[in-house]
């Protein structure tokens, strides 16, 4: 119980949580791997509707359209930006977003 508790608290102020920056390449290359083929169902779903009235109309492809916007946020612009600030950015609060992924 203690451990489901440590998911939804906040981060303490100046933990050292690493960055996925900072991670094992293995890591790297899945996070990568699983963000791209996420990426390219969403195209491919996006593809087959004839009307984009009618794909955002779904509930099920707005959350999966919203789902993709945070991954692609967490693996790659916060990377990016991780990388040009030279800074660990702590992004320990984000870790409900991976849940949400999961349960989808």
């Amino acid at each position: 119980m203690a451990s489901l508790r440590s998911l939804f608290d906040p981060p303490v102020v100046g933990s050292s949580t690493p960055s996925l920056v900072e991670a094992d390449i293995g890591f790297l290359l899945g996070e990568n791997f699983f963000c791209t083929f996420f990426v390219c169902e969403w195209v491919l779903r996006l593809a087959t509707f004839t009307n984009l009235w009618i794909a955002f109309g779904r509930r099920w492809f707005v959350l999966d359209t919203m789902l993709m916007v945070l991954m692609v946020l967490e693996v790659w612009v916060f990377s990016i930006v991780v990388s040009v600030a030279g800074g660990s950015l702590s992004l320990g609060q984000f870790s409900v977003l991976r849940l949400a992924r999961l349960i989808r």
